[in-house]
Order: structure tokens, then C-alpha cells, then sequence
């Protein structure tokens, strides 16, 4: 029996990867350590980057296919062996330069955030990590090459051969999508589920309920402050005080009204639009000359720069009401049950319908015992709009995608004369 010779057997292994591979493997490393969009933790970084490392192998291999498909006459020996070189150098000096450059990369955003600097960026576990993910993402996309090629060999001894190549292109999809769906979506998408929610029960630091009756989540208010989840607290909290309205404009100020509707407040999205209501009813919303519709995030995240803003624009004299539909980021809650961002609708109806209401007769069946509103303006945010048609409403549409079926089709109807107003967002 031959004794197994890992030495060799290693050899063999990493000779078969394709150098251009590594190189563009590489290349793409160093790339994604470049600024992004938010900062991120070493872990986070470390997988994201071995994703890179992964697809930049796959380019590599692309473009070598590609080199031999159209039959590109070899290259010299003495010529391939120097660029060999030239590009290990190339890429090495890349790599780590990359790395030294990634703490000041990610403290860039950090201070672009108004976070506190970090001391390291933890350049040499990122690699690790990246490294790592990388490698494991190759072996498994090498592994299916494997099996497609066993599963071909058996079909093709009965089908002709083009035609064995779709049928186990086929077959091999299949399988991958049901062992994904069963072995590593379901699972994932699970432990994000509790991951999640146990990070919306949190409460962060220094986070104290209100006592301010005019405060959402106060003892005199209609939604538990337990309820509300962990962005809404800080969203009904962190924000401007009438003390600070009126610092910036060197004069008087309103506190500005905050409503917030957590998802475990009431188990039906219609249940927790009409208490949204009517806690905005209760702490005199409708006495406000602005009224705003915001929808959140899919964690429950409201944008400080933007209701922040518009608060001190109008010296407090505004009302912001919202309500939470997921705990989950919205890639993930769009992936699990995409209709649930909908549910912000059933806020604006219900408040659009009390405004639209003359009679306090209708008006009692929508909220109970509401007031004659001083309200001039409603304003809705972020989210999908409905019946925004009326020849008083006004919209600002900040960084609508481009797909946006619903931007599209209310900017064509919109009343006669009305300007379209986006927002740009770079």
C-alpha cells in the first residue's frame, strides 16, 4: 500500500491553480480594504474581502479561458517568467500597502459618521479571515466543477454530448438550490431572525425612558416604552429638545413631536397604525403645521440628518410619526416576506383619511375624539406613497431607485403643473 505523501499531494494541489487567478485574486483584496460607504468591524471586513478574493479568482480564470478560447499564440518562456515575477512583486506591494493604508481607510468614514476613531483596523486578522473565507470559497466552487464533471460522465454515456452538458448543468443547479435552501438559507436567515430581535430588545446606554407627557413611550402615553424597539427609543430620544431649537435660532423654539409605533406593540400593522394615530392625537400632532409620514429602515432606523433637519427648519413646530415593520435589515426582510414594507401604508391612509374627514361624525370612526387639525402641510418620507395624487400633496423623493415602480408611476400622475422634486444622494 503506498504511503500518502502530503507534501506532494499539496504540491499537486496548489500547482493547479491558475496563477492569473491569484494574481486578480489578489487585486481584488487590496480593493475591497478601499473606503466603503460605513465603517466596518475586522470580521465583517475579513469576510467581504475574501468574497473579493473569491470572485477576483474566478475573473482570473475568466479571462485565462478566454486567452485560450481565441487562441492567442503562447507567450515566450523568458517573457512569462519575468511578468510572473513582475506581477507577484506588482501585487504583493499592492496588498500590503492596502493593509498598512486600511486603519486610516476606515477611520476616514468613521469621522465622516462623527465616530470615535478606532487605534487598528486589525489589517493582519482581516487578511486572515480573508484569506480563509477566500480559500474555502474556491475549494467549494472547485468541488461543484468536480461534481458536474462525475455527474457528466454518467449522463453522457447515454446523451449525446452538448446535449449531457445542459442536462448536468441542470440537474447540478437543482441540487445546489435545494441543498442551499435547506443546509444554508434556511439556517442563516434563522439566526439573523434571533441575532435581530435580541438586538431590538436592546436598550443602549444612557437610554432612559421620558417623562415628558409629550414624549412617545412616557408613563402618560398610549405605546409601552419596552415596546418600541431599540431604533425607536433612540429616535424618539436622541433628537432636538425645544431648548436647542431654540439656541440655534437665538429665540423661541417647539419641542419637536415624536411618535413611534414598535413592531411588538400590537400584533397587527392596522392595530399599530391607528395607535400611532392616536398617540399622535394625544400629544397634539395635529396642533403642528407639519405633519411627516416617515418610514423607516428595516431595523427601525429613521435618518437623524433628515428629521433632524427638518425640525430645526421649522423651529419645532412639526410632528413626526412612525411605525416599524421589521427588526431585520431590509436586503434580509426582503428576502424573507418582501410585502412587509408595505404595512407603512396603512399609516399614511388612516392619517390622510383623518385629515380628509370634515365631519367629526366620520372623523370618530377613524381615530376617537379628534381635534380640529391646524395642520397646513403632510409630508411623507422614504417609503412607498398612496393616493398621493390630491392637488395639495407634496412629495420629496430622496435617492429613489432607479427601478422604482412607484416613484415612476406617481411623478406621471402627479396633478397638473406640480413639479417632480428629487434628491440626489451620492
Amino acid at each position: 500500500m503506498r504511503r500518502l505523501d502530503l507534501k506532494s499531494l499539496i504540491g499537486r494541489y496548489t500547482k493547479s491553480f491558475s496563477f492569473v487567478g491569484l494574481i486578480v485574486a489578489t487585486l481584488f483584496f487590496a480593493a475591497s480594504l478601499t473606503p466603503s460607504l460605513l465603517p466596518r468591524h475586522f470580521v465583517v471586513q475579513g469576510i467581504l474581502s475574501g468574497l473579493a478574493i473569491a470572485v477576483g479568482y474566478a475573473v482570473g480564470n475568466l479571462f485565462v479561458w478566454l486567452w485560450m478560447y481565441l487562441e492567442v499564440p503562447p507567450i515566450a518562456v523568458r517573457i512569462a517568467r519575468f511578468g510572473k515575477i513582475a506581477a507577484i512583486v506588482a501585487a504583493a506591494i499592492v496588498a500590503v500597502t492596502f493593509l498598512w493604508r486600511a486603519t486610516v481607510w476606515q477611520n476616514s468614514i468613521r469621522t465622516l459618521m462623527e465616530m470615535n476613531p478606532v487605534e487598528t483596523a486589525y489589517p493582519w486578522r482581516v487578511a486572515a479571515i480573508a484569506f480563509a473565507v477566500g480559500l474555502l470559497l474556491v475549494v467549494v466552487a472547485r468541488g461543484v466543477g468536480a461534481f458536474w464533471r462525475w455527474i457528466n460522465r454518467w449522463i453522457s454515456r447515454v446523451i449525446p454530448r452538448r446535449i449531457s452538458y445542459v442536462i448536468t448543468t441542470l440537474v447540478v443547479t437543482v441540487l445546489l438550490l435545494l441543498a442551499a435552501n435547506h443546509m444554508v438559507s434556511t439556517p442563516a436567515l434563522d439566526f439573523a431572525d434571533r441575532v435581530f430581535l435580541e438586538l431590538d430588545k436592546r436598550i443602549d446606554d444612557g437610554m432612559e425612558q421620558p417623562t415628558t407627557p409629550l414624549f412617545c413611550g412616557s408613563a402618560e402615553s398610549l405605546i409601552e416604552w419596552e415596546e418600541i424597539g431599540r431604533q425607536g427609543k433612540n429616535f424618539i430620544v436622541n433628537g432636538p429638545t425645544e431648548h436647542d431649537i431654540a439656541d440655534f435660532w437665538g429665540g423661541v423654539g417647539q419641542q419637536p413631536l415624536r411618535v413611534y409605533a414598535g413592531l411588538r406593540t400590537t400584533d397587527s400593522p392596522k392595530q399599530r397604525a391607528k395607535l400611532a394615530l392616536d398617540e399622535l392625537i394625544r400629544v397634539g400632532g395635529f396642533d403642528r403645521s407639519l405633519l411627516i409620514v416617515a418610514t423607516p429602515t428595516g431595523t427601525g432606523w429613521l435618518d437623524p440628518g433628515a428629521v433632524d433637519t427638518v425640525e430645526y427648519m421649522h423651529r419645532g413646530d412639526t410632528a413626526i410619526v412612525s411605525m416599524q415593520y421589521s427588526y431585520l435589515p431590509s436586503w434580509i426582510t426582503i428576502l424573507i416576506d418582501p410585502q412587509r414594507s408595505r404595512v407603512a401604508r396603512q399609516l399614511f391612509q388612516r392619517g390622510l383619511q383623518s385629515l380628509d374627514d370634515a365631519s367629526p361624525k366620520s372623523a370618530s370612526e377613524v381615530v376617537p375624539a379628534r381635534p380640529e387639525p391646524r395642520i397646513t402641510r403632510l409630508r411623507v418620507e422614504y417609503g412607498p406613497l398612496h393616493r398621493f395624487r390630491r392637488s395639495d400633496s407634496r412629495g420629496l423623493w430622496s435617492g429613489p431607485p432607479f427601478p422604482s415602480t412607484v416613484w415612476s408611476r406617481l411623478t406621471r400622475d402627479r396633478a397638473r403643473g406640480h413639479p417632480v422634486l428629487v434628491a440626489e444622494v451620492s
